[in-house]
């Protein structure tokens, strides 16, 4: 289950979006509601939007700051994704939490 909140700017050229995310069945997060926040900056859809955990997430694609490590938040990010697909690939992130370049992300980031 996805849920979204309304727009509202802050800053000229700068919105933000609340979305909420339902944790996977089948995982240790099932059943848990996790709250982020999605910020999409004037370049946006050409731009992927910075998307944070305003939820605690401990999970070793997430980042202790909230942040995401996911390929289409960075290098394979296309303005064909809308708000629905990023929220839904961050949902199969979750469920697929055996990415080894995200666990050595993770490990560098608490050596």
């Amino acid at each position: 289950m996805l849920e979204l909140g309304p727009w509202s700017a802050t800053r000229a050229h700068t919105a933000y979006r609340n979305a909420v995310i339902i944790g996977p069945s089948d995982t240790p997060f099932e059943d848990g509601t996790f709250r982020l926040v999605m910020h999409f900056e004037e370049q946006y859809p050409n731009k992927p939007p910075g998307v944070k955990f305003i939820s605690t997430m401990f999970h070793p694609n997430v980042y202790a700051t909230g942040e995401l490590c996911l390929d289409i938040l960075q290098n394979r990010w296309s303005p064909t994704y809308d708000v629905a697909a990023i929220l839904t690939s961050i949902q199969r992130c979750v469920r697929l939490h055996d990415n080894l370049a995200s666990q050595t992300n993770m490990a560098k980031q608490f050596a």
